[in-house]
């Protein structure tokens, strides 16, 4: 199956969801367009498309497939840890004289947050460097769904 079935086997669901944002029943979208991904990452998983597979499962976690922007916040929080459990494993932490490491791990997170400027001159040799590219590409990432769904709330 190529690319062309996983869009038409989502395509039904789309309609569907249409139809319920169009007569105003939101709610219902919702469940029918996440039902509709969670079968195409099945599929997906079925037909051993993995990096296909790998994308919806990131989408999913992350932003409830788009239906739900406000999981980023989940997201944000758990990369923040994690990113603060690597730095706590670096000299620099120390040099830093950083305790935790949460807040720096937060600052390069999301680039639309800026907590210290000291953060930003720390430079961080070996492994840990290329975690923290990952984290904060991520972040940027994140950070738009984190809009979305600020953006979504003031509605």
């Amino acid at each position: 199956m190529g690319d062309d079935d996983s869009k038409q086997s989502y395509q039904p669901h789309q309609v569907v969801v249409n139809v319920l944002k169009n007569g105003g029943d939101r709610v219902d979208a919702n469940a029918v367009a996440f039902h509709g991904h969670d079968g195409e990452l099945k599929q997906a998983i079925n037909d051993h498309r993995w990096l296909r597979a790998l994308f919806l499962v990131v989408y999913k976690y992350t932003t409830g497939y788009g239906v739900y922007p406000q999981w980023s916040i989940i997201a944000i929080a758990f990369l923040t840890a994690a990113g603060a459990i690597v730095f706590r494993r670096t000299g620099e932490l120390k040099e830093a004289r950083l305790k935790w490491g949460l807040a720096y791990s937060f600052d390069m997170l999301l680039p639309l947050i800026k907590l210290r400027e000291s953060h930003y001159k720390i430079d961080i040799s070996g492994l840990a460097r290329y975690y923290l590219y990952l984290h904060r590409l991520l972040g940027f990432i994140l950070g738009s769904f984190l809009v979305a769904a600020l953006a979504s709330w003031v509605k």
